[in-house]
């Protein structure tokens, strides 16, 4: 197994480093999203460029890579930020379940901006639930 799957945050990364520098290059070349057959398979890609595909694909849904995901990033810190500012966070601790749910309701919510689908606010409605159900179990802060 890769170091990848052994990384923890609290390790920090080195200098300068981005994640994804630090683990890619771990990653044995069958480990890579695009030499795996099985993902190509389980995407119903056959043996098709899958990655261009699949980003071809979402783009019709969610928009162009850097824009989708540069809004997902603003509404994850301002999640975030939040949270901070409410003493249910702090930077360095392991994000909270129900603070999750909320980041992922940021992702549905970029993702009906840009275009509808049903699929969108049925996620958004369940991880919000999913974040009453956390809280109300007292698995939340």
């Amino acid at each position: 197994m890769s170091r990848w799957f052994e990384y923890r945050w609290e390790d920090g990364l080195p200098a300068g480093k981005t994640m994804v520098e630090v683990a890619m290059p771990e990653l044995d070349a069958w480990e890579r999203p695009e030499n795996c057959a099985e993902c190509r398979g389980s995407l119903g890609l056959g043996g098709e460029a899958p990655l261009d595909r699949l980003r071809d694909d979402r783009g019709k849904f969610y928009g162009p890579v850097l824009v989708n995901h540069a809004s997902i990033g603003a509404i994850w810190g301002g999640v975030l930020a939040q949270a901070v500012a409410g003493g249910r966070w702090k930077a360095g601790d392991v994000v909270p379940p129900e603070i999750v749910c909320l980041m992922m309701v940021g992702v549905k919510l970029s993702r009906e901006a840009f275009r509808h689908k049903t699929d969108n606010i049925d996620d958004a409605q369940n991880y919000l639930e999913f974040a009453d159900e956390i809280v109300g179990a007292g698995g939340g802060r």
